[in-house]
């Protein structure tokens, strides 16, 4: 089966899309010299769907010198997508050498346990990791170094049950890269790393059905410009410095129902918009002030007083 693969890439010198499925023969990307995948320099997309025996994408540094220069000749793959591939273990350093590469999305490798900053190449902007069980960290020792250059601007993880941090240090660094995160029922997960506060691009944070989540601190106060907290039941308070965040234009706080008590110094005064389902939250919102929500255009209370009260400010309809 992979001796007739090979015949077959090798007659595709100008295709931009392979999908690989049902492999059973193929260990390794890197697998059997270099030939096979020597002429697809025009590669631009690749798919790799429900190889039993897929064990790791590339080879060791220390690996045999025709399987380095094979993944060099992946130069131009620029989105790459594993799904279904139950050995997966790991991403070795050659990965870093697919220097075109943009997106990454791995589904459903359940042995998949971590990531390192050498495994991702330092193109890549978008990571998606979804349904891999035994994911614990996504970086593994090192955390995210921005001497690196090689964590992307977007990182979205979903259903990871086994995740409960981002870096096996608990903290990331100064990675002025990161701009969006998105992380969904990955359910270990109780705090957000520390060193947030100094992603100084970091825009978005999306975390939602993150039933051990119990503090959020450390955010940017400069650049973040929208935050959702969705379904965390038990989340139970936002950061005493909640109002520093001068640059926040959207909040959103839905079905986290031990989250009662209002930030003692208030929201940042910049929200243009704000969707909360806690009444106590609303009532410490009128007594702290709604006028002081200057830049204010709607304000929506979806579980409260009835299923959907909408406030304008005087002036925008």
């Amino acid at each position: 089966m992979f001796a007739c693969l090979k015949e077959l890439v090798l007659g595709l010198t100008e295709t931009e899309f392979l999908r690989i499925g049902g492999c059973g023969g193929l260990p390794s990307l890197c697998h059997n010299g270099a030939g096979w995948l020597a002429r697809s320099r025009c590669l631009r997309n690749m798919e790799i769907l429900n190889c039993s025996k897929l064990v790791s994408m590339g080879t060791d540094m220390g690996g045999q010198k025709e399987e380095l220069q094979q993944m060099e000749t992946l130069c131009s793959l620029e989105h790459l997508r594993i799904k279904h591939c139950e050995r997966l273990e790991k991403l070795t350093a050659t990965m870093y050498n697919l220097t075109s590469l943009r997106e990454l999305e791995i589904v459903k490798c359940p042995k998949l346990v971590s990531f390192s900053h050498d495994n991702l190449p330092p193109t890549l902007k978008r990571l998606v990791v979804k349904d891999c069980e035994d994911l614990q960290c996504l970086l593994d020792e090192d955390g995210i170094n921005i001497n690196r250059r090689s964590f992307p601007s977007h990182l979205i993880i979903e259903r990871c049950r086994s995740l409960a941090s981002l870096s096996s240090t608990d903290s990331v660094h100064n990675n002025t890269c990161l701009e969006f995160i998105f992380i969904g029922r990955c359910g270990k997960i109780q705090c957000l790393p520390d060193g947030l506060d100094k992603l100084s691009h970091l825009h978005q944070i999306h975390i939602e059905c993150s039933r051990n989540l119990v503090l959020i601190s450390g955010l940017p106060p400069t650049g973040l410009r929208l935050l959702r907290l969705s379904w965390c039941r038990k989340l139970q308070a936002l950061p005493n410095d909640f109002h520093c965040l001068t640059c926040l234009q959207e909040l959103e706080i839905s079905n986290c129902p031990c989250l009662v008590h209002f930030p003692e110094k208030g929201f940042p005064t910049n929200l243009t918009s704000l969707t909360i389902s806690k009444p106590e939250i609303l009532e410490g919102l009128i007594h702290w002030g709604f006028h002081k929500l200057t830049s204010h255009r709607m304000l929506t209370n979806n579980g409260g007083y009835s299923d959907e009260v909408m406030f304008h400010m005087k002036g925008n309809p």
